[in-house]
């Protein structure tokens, strides 16, 4: 494997490390079960995508965390120019395979992250994708990443970003909801800290599950995901922090849908299908603020 296609500098270590011992299941996030329903929701976030595509029809494309390559064989499918890029070495072999099985050059997927965006062009490319990305990127450099998509896409191109949703909190009816709370509407600028307590303190009366799950709760068989930090945003206000780059957005859509409150009582075959019809049905809807975990987002350049 060819390591100077670019720096992996934006990719902490201990999500590389989290992705590389777990490379198998992103390659395979895009596989259906037995009854044809998705085993990822990564299933629906590139559902989305395809229909981006469609609607945009970007010549260029830059696909920046690619996983097992399929969403960049999406898009030479489509008749597009894509160059994907991987930081996680065993992914970026999982894709190349995958383009040489249905006979493109394996070329097409580089080893690279976010930082290779420092090297492309101003006004080059028609369009950035970054579908599972922003939320392993460390805060502080946010500013930095929008900037250089800003910068090197061409007047009147887009780009497609996920992020993780702020608002799904209110819905979780857990220890999450009162953070939100505490974090949103009863800050320090207009509470005492005192009176932040009682509030605090009230809210967990409220809501008995305030103490649940623990903070660095996970599905994942692998604990560490849920000690990555990953930053989230408010789906409703998200126009105004990608204004700041000169982003206009040109559509919002939500993807992992919950049928219910996660603490409530699972009924795992009744639960996969309404999930699955949420996924289908609601993804431009305004539910999916408070419904689904993740958003994606399409701007524009003008």
């Amino acid at each position: 494997m060819e390591e100077n296609v670019a720096s992996i500098s934006k990719v902490t270590q201990d999500v590389k490390e989290y992705y590389t011992d777990n490379w198998t299941k992103i390659a395979n996030c895009y596989e259906l079960d037995s009854d044809g329903i998705p085993l990822d929701s990564a299933w629906y976030r590139r559902k989305i995508y395809n229909k981006y595509l469609s609607l945009f029809r970007p010549e260029s494309v830059i696909d920046i965390g690619c996983g097992g390559g399929q969403t960049v064989l999406d898009a030479l499918n489509l008749g597009l120019d894509v160059k994907g890029y991987e930081p996680i070495s065993d992914l970026v072999d999982f894709g190349r395979n995958k383009l040489v099985d249905a006979n493109y050059d394996s070329a097409f997927i580089q080893l690279g992250d976010a930082s290779v965006l420092e090297s492309v062009s101003e006004s080059s490319v028609d369009s950035v994708a970054l579908l599972s990305v922003i939320p392993h990127i460390p805060i502080e450099d946010w500013a930095e990443l929008h900037s250089q998509i800003y910068k090197v896409l061409k007047s009147s191109g887009t780009a497609i970003i996920a992020y993780r949703n702020e608002l799904f909190d209110l819905f979780t009816a857990n220890r999450f909801t009162v953070e939100f709370f505490m974090n949103n509407f009863f800050t320090n600028n207009h509470y005492s800290n005192t009176h932040r307590v009682k509030l605090q303190t009230e809210l967990g009366l409220m809501i008995p599950n305030y103490d649940k799950p623990d903070k660095n709760f996970t599905e994942s068989q692998d604990k560490r995901f849920g000690q990555l930090n990953r930053p989230k945003c408010n789906p409703l206000t998200i126009n105004r922090y990608l204004a700041t780059f000169g982003f206009e957005i040109e559509g919002t859509y939500f993807c992992n849908f919950h049928s219910k409150l996660p603490l409530m009582i699972p009924n795992e075959l009744t639960d996969k299908f309404i999930k699955h019809n949420l996924e289908l049905d609601l993804s431009e809807s305004w539910q999916g603020n408070f419904m689904a975990s993740m958003f994606l987002v399409v701007v524009s350049k003008p």
